[in-house]
């Protein structure tokens, strides 16, 4: 049970508060750390030429990997946002990689006709596969990192594919959090961190290591529960040294933080 427990999230300010709700919900303490940050990438000239196919009916099936490549697309729309969303709603159906994502697209007003049951790329090919793609042009809207290998796995089963990168993941320049969370966790006061994502992994071992050094920054980790939210952020987590304690088969917060109720 997590009950009390003092559970450190890692997600970007924009992403937590579903997570701390989760986590209240379920009876503990949320601490947010935000280690990471979403930038744009500068793609308006993608946008413009993506909203144009989609308006001439060039576009089958729009892919959203996540929130954040939603927002960030509409960001790169600028002036021409009211009409990207009349030409998505009209002429284009509309994918997305999780409930969560579905449900924040549909909030904002546009329909999606496709959803994958788990957050993986692998969820989303295999559900927009045996709707029979074959011929199908499909734009995939992803973080500048990657897109989990989706693109390949489209293009394999017959599809034309187009991949636009609207936003980044980034370190942020300063977390006032850190230094409490530092303070906290020496003396026990952390129960539990979460990882959302290898670079937050990477980013909370180095901003600690830039202020307590590399070894005592492993050691504080090492001394409280390490979920990670998938098998990528768990090597990750290996490989700076760290063990996941916790990791679910089907990636997602509500998952991780189900899984870790039963390990604390």
């Amino acid at each position: 049970m997590i009950e009390g427990k003092v559970i450190a999230v890692t997600r970007a300010d924009e992403g937590q508060a579903e997570v701390s709700r989760i986590i209240s919900e379920m009876g503990g303490i949320p601490f947010n750390i935000p280690v990471v940050e979403f930038e744009g990438t500068g793609c308006a000239g993608a946008v413009r030429v993506l909203v144009g196919d989609i308006m001439e009916g060039r576009v089958d099936y729009l892919v959203f990997l996540s929130w954040n490549g939603f927002r960030y697309m509409l960001d790169a729309a600028g002036d021409g946002r009211s009409e990207a969303i009349a030409a998505i709603r009209e002429k284009t159906v509309v994918a997305a990689v999780g409930p969560a994502t579905a449900g924040m697209i549909m909030k904002a007003g546009v329909e999606v006709g496709v959803t994958a049951e788990n957050s993986m790329a692998e969820g989303i090919a295999h559900a927009l596969a045996g709707r029979g793609i074959a011929g199908k042009r499909i734009a995939v809207i992803r973080n500048e990192a990657g897109g989990g290998g989706l693109g390949g796995m489209l293009s394999g089963a017959g599809a034309q594919v187009t991949e636009i990168a609207t936003y980044r993941t980034v370190a942020p320049k300063f977390c006032g959090a850190l230094g409490q969370f530092i303070e906290k966790a020496s003396v026990g006061g952390i129960d539990a961190v979460v990882f959302g994502s290898p670079l937050a992994a990477a980013n909370m071992v180095g901003m600690m290591s830039g202020s307590v050094g590399r070894e005592r920054a492993r050691g504080i980790l090492g001394g409280m529960v390490i979920a990670a939210i998938g098998r990528s952020t768990e090597a990750k987590l290996a490989e700076l040294g760290l063990r996941a304690d916790v990791v679910p088969d089907k990636p997602g917060f509500r998952n991780v933080i189900a899984m870790l109720a039963g390990r604390l």
